[in-house]
């Protein structure tokens, strides 16, 4: 019996999905995956760098967390789930004699997204631990002060693109010389019963023949 269910799965026809980045990223086709039905699909989380979005070389050194949370006529559409830096990069900004201030911060946006981010700050030479919990003060401030100013989608964007860091920047810089500030990671933690609910939209739901 169990080898005949195997047999079964094997014939199952695949059929070619276009992952699409999420709709305030640009809405552009990512990457084609393969899937037996559009179901299956739905939670995935697809990771490519910010570079394949925007094709701007600076961008390479970030990977996206991208989710897919609707297939529809064999595209599947993506919500953005957070960020992290490329581990090789974050260990060149490492440097001896110098210090590295981070910060993570618990923020609800304007329209109820919940996310939880880590900055960070690089200094030109060490510091003491005042000038670090001033530094500390400022990420918390301008990123909880962001968040609820705005909605999610730009809120996103002014992180990704470092509008963000930049505030954070200028103002830490009269503490101390600075040489790198970012955000070096962001985890969604909570959304809108809207974008939560699983949602599969399709002239031929099984993926199948139609």
């Amino acid at each position: 019996m169990p080898s005949r269910r195997k047999a079964k799965r094997r014939k199952r026809k695949k059929s070619t999905y276009t992952i699409l980045a999420p709709e305030s990223l640009g809405g552009m086709p990512l990457h084609q995956v393969w899937s037996s039905d559009d179901k299956s699909l739905i939670g995935r989380i697809y990771k490519p760098l910010l570079y394949d979005l925007t094709e701007d070389l600076q961008h390479q050194n970030i990977i996206l967390n991208l989710k897919i949370h609707k297939v529809v006529d064999g595209e599947a559409h993506s919500v953005y789930a957070g960020h992290r830096y490329v581990r090789e990069y974050l260990r060149s900004l490492i440097m001896r004699g110098t210090t590295l201030v981070e910060g993570t911060t618990g923020v609800t946006t304007k329209d109820m997204f919940k996310y939880r981010l880590a900055a960070v700050a690089f200094t030109i030479r060490r510091i003491n631990k005042s000038r670090m919990k001033a530094i500390r003060k400022i990420m918390h401030e301008k990123i909880r002060r962001k968040g609820e100013d705005l909605a999610s989608d730009a809120f996103i964007k002014e992180i990704l693109f470092e509008k963000v860091a930049a505030e954070i920047y200028g103002s830490s810089r009269k503490i101390c010389p600075l040489r790198h500030v970012g955000i070096m990671k962001v985890k969604l933690l909570e959304a809108p019963r809207v974008v939560e609910e699983i949602t599969v939209e399709s002239a031929n739901p099984s993926g199948g023949e139609g």
